[in-house]
């Protein structure tokens, strides 16, 4: 990943916008910065694909392509984006105060923009000087950044890009979380999330999850309901809703199992993909509230001759490794 250009606006919703006339000196620590931030927004599971409204208008979309093209206009395209993000913040009173930066970067000789929301402090320090009339703020590393302090809103577009389903990826955490619509990505972005093949997987196999550890207290009866599910999504090509709750949840099970997925606008059939499960189901870890935590390939949780969970004489649970030649500390 090669940062091409890259700048900072401050947005304090309490006070005046401050825009940058400078932009960001490249040095090694802010480049690997930007690049660390932008490969963990493109792993992060609540990342999006989205289809800007309006396309050929789309203020956004129109930047985009300038902040990508035309170096000599990258500053003042940019103050543009950072202003009207302010107005959307100001005028909405959602978004929240912070370090606005933007940049051009390319991955794989694909050209794209990146806009983030830097909680200052929080991830990085900035440095401003007021010289000649003009706002000169630089990006500083923070050696003591806040331990496990992500960005929680971003746009990555690809430029001049060919996927006809998609314009841009988004990540909006809270509202991903809440399964809401967001200011960031209806008011700033102008956009729409796309409900495609591998959201739709990727989002069932997170609920499901969260069903069966809230929904099932039975140990034996939930380890059944993810080996059933598990075997449909790898061996199928459309996930049956009703055959999946029919064959594998009783009565009561199959009435609450219903209703969860309603909530959360996930009750209809749909084409499963693979790639997602591959990613989402190669690995399982586990925990105990005795403080245990087991982590291995799903294929050795499912292997009977290595595990197993039995109910015991005290009507709790025995985890069981088997077949164990070898024991050390890691």
């Amino acid at each position: 990943m090669i940062v091409s250009k890259y700048v900072i606006h401050v947005l304090d919703a309490n006070s005046k916008i401050i825009l940058n006339d400078f932009e960001g000196k490249n040095n090694f620590s802010t480049e690997k910065f930007i690049q660390r931030q932008v490969k963990k927004i493109m792993k992060h599971d609540f990342l999006r694909k989205a289809k800007f409204n309006d396309y050929e208008n789309n203020l956004i979309r129109k930047c985009s392509d300038i902040l990508s093209e035309d170096k000599d206009n990258f500053l003042s395209t940019s103050k543009e984006v950072a202003s009207y993000f302010y107005e959307v913040m100001v005028n909405k009173g959602e978004l929240e105060s912070c370090d606005l930066l933007v940049a051009s970067i390319l991955i794989k000789d694909i050209s794209y923009v990146a806009i983030l929301k830097l909680d200052y402090k929080k991830l990085h320090n900035h440095m401003i000087e007021f010289k000649d009339e003009k706002f000169n703020i630089q990006m500083i590393e923070n050696e003591i950044a806040i331990q496990n302090t992500s960005i929680q809103q971003a746009v990555i577009i690809p430029i001049n890009n060919l996927e006809a389903e998609y314009d841009l990826y988004v990540l909006d955490i809270n509202a991903e979380r809440e399964g809401r619509t967001s200011t960031f990505i209806k008011e700033f972005l102008d956009a729409e999330k796309v409900e495609d093949e591998a959201y739709l997987t990727k989002e069932f196999i997170r609920l499901t999850n969260i069903w069966i550890n809230n929904g099932i207290p039975d140990i034996l009866d939930a380890e059944e309901i993810r080996r059933f599910r598990n075997d449909i999504l790898k061996h199928n090509n459309v996930m049956d809703l009703e055959k999946f709750s029919k064959e594998v949840l009783d009565y009561e099970q199959d009435e609450q199992f219903k209703r969860f997925c309603e909530s959360y606008g996930c009750d209809k059939d749909f084409t499963i993909n693979h790639n997602v499960v591959d990613k989402k189901l190669s690995k399982r870890k586990i925990q105990t509230l005795s403080g245990f935590e087991i982590s291995a390939r799903l294929e050795n949780f499912e292997d009977r001759s290595k595990f197993k969970i039995e109910r015991n004489a005290n009507g709790l649970y025995d985890v069981i490794i088997k077949n164990v030649d070898y024991l050390y500390d890691k």
